[in-house]
């Protein structure tokens, strides 16, 4: 049944990838033992992530290599990403934008993946599909529409990828507010935008509304060591327009200072938390990877918390296809496609 669950995974189709900062970097070690198991990376057709999800969803359908991602992981001093500055300047930029931190180095990161893989920066999301071919999506939450806003080159096709990476990156408080002027409805006016993770840390909606099966789906996703890992849930309550672009009778303008952006933060998370859970089936095409105490936000990661959490991503390769074999001989996974 081993051998089995191995083909399962060298099958996948569309891979998800959980937010949680500075934590990704166990997804790039869990990718590596997906390799060397012979699934082919060039051959998966969606890509979906939240947050740092997001970057190796974009590395991925942008047609990086394991190689790559991990060469530019080790390269990355995650400091540098925190963007640090005088504490009276940081204190100042969340009075007006919201958040410690900006997210100059963060763009400039995003910017040299693309760069790299596709030679264009500034690459929209329609651009992106028809040089690759395969289906990014990029959630991030707006804050002038109360949802989570699912990015991708059918509802956001003239996008910048760039931009909506860095919309899903960027951590409440921790990073500024992602805010652009626009024209709406004739009026000078301007989004707001955070990170995707807020709402939706763990987009395994996405490629269910695409359409792919159980068997087709690979996520990956953190979960702390003091903790239960996260029980099967029911999905008959799912939003499934969660995704879906504003409609204008939706919109509400950005707030204009810290107490405002931080109430109409909390209003829509707890208006938006019952709507959606992961299905019963998606916890079979889980990688759950075990992150212990480390936090999302811890950039000062030393040698040996990185080492950690990159064991951490190769040993959950190694206890999901023991779980699968598992499933696999008690029937209760589901082998529609096979």
């Amino acid at each position: 049944m081993e051998d089995l669950a191995i083909s399962i995974i060298k099958n996948k189709k569309a891979l998800v990838f959980a937010g949680g900062g500075t934590l990704g970097t166990a997804h790039t070690s869990a990718i590596q033992s997906l390799s060397e198991l012979g699934l082919d990376f060039s051959k998966i057709e969606s890509f979906s992530g939240s947050s740092v999800g997001s970057i190796l969803a974009m590395s991925l359908a942008a047609g990086a290599n394991i190689e790559y991602i991990q060469n530019k992981m080790n390269d990355t001093t995650f400091i540098e990403l925190e963007d640090r500055d005088f504490i009276l300047l940081e204190g100042i930029h969340l009075l007006k934008r919201f958040g410690i931190h900006e997210t100059e180095n963060l763009s400039t990161f995003i910017s040299s993946i693309l760069t790299d893989l596709v030679g264009n920066k500034d690459i929209t999301f329609k651009q992106l599909h028809a040089v690759t071919g395969k289906w990014l999506t990029v959630t991030y939450l707006s804050l002038n529409y109360g949802r989570t806003i699912f990015a991708d080159h059918i509802y956001e096709p003239n996008s910048l990828v760039r931009e909506a990476v860095i919309k899903s990156c960027s951590i409440p408080i921790f990073y500024e507010a992602y805010s652009k002027k626009i024209s709406h409805n004739n009026i000078r006016t301007r989004t707001m935008d955070v990170d995707g993770g807020m709402e939706l840390n763990y987009p395994m909606i996405i490629p269910r509304l695409q359409k792919y099966t159980t068997e087709e789906i690979l996520g990956f996703n953190f979960y702390a060591q003091a903790s239960t890992q996260a029980n099967s849930q029911d999905n008959s309550n799912n939003n499934l327009d969660i995704g879906q672009p504003g409609q204008p009778e939706e919109w509400q303008d950005s707030p204009t200072n810290i107490i405002d952006f931080l109430y109409n933060l909390v209003q829509i998370i707890r208006k938006q938390a019952m709507k959606v859970h992961v299905d019963s089936e998606d916890w079979m095409s889980t990688i759950k990877i075990n992150v212990g105490s480390l936090t999302s936000t811890q950039f000062n990661l030393n040698s040996m918390e990185k080492a950690w959490l990159l064991a951490q991503g190769k040993l959950a390769v190694a206890e999901y296809i023991k779980e699968l074999t598992h499933l696999l001989e008690s029937n209760k996974y589901p082998l529609r496609q096979l």
